[in-house]
């Protein structure tokens, strides 16, 4: 949530670094990377964001709800500030 080192990732080439962790067989890792993705996405990083592969697997994971309701919810809240608005 901190602009000074959201500015840092997206400079650095970040984003696709905190994608790859949405595969990451640690739930944690999957939690912060969906958290992340979340605060990172903004009218200049969103095309780079939203990539089909990146848009279904955050669906995949908002319909996760039954397996893992905080992957379930974090999706859903970034499907509901970035795409569905």
């Amino acid at each position: 949530a901190d602009p000074a080192n959201a500015s840092v990732i997206t400079q650095c080439g970040g984003i696709p670094l905190v994608v790859q962790c949405l595969s990451s067989p640690v739930k944690n890792t999957v939690n912060y990377a969906l958290g992340a993705l979340y605060y990172l996405c903004n009218p200049s990083t969103k095309n780079e964001i939203l990539k089909p592969d990146v848009h279904r697997i955050i669906r995949d994971y908002s319909a996760a709800g039954a397996v893992n309701s905080s992957f379930s919810n974090l999706a859903n809240a970034f499907l509901d500030k970035h795409v569905n608005s």
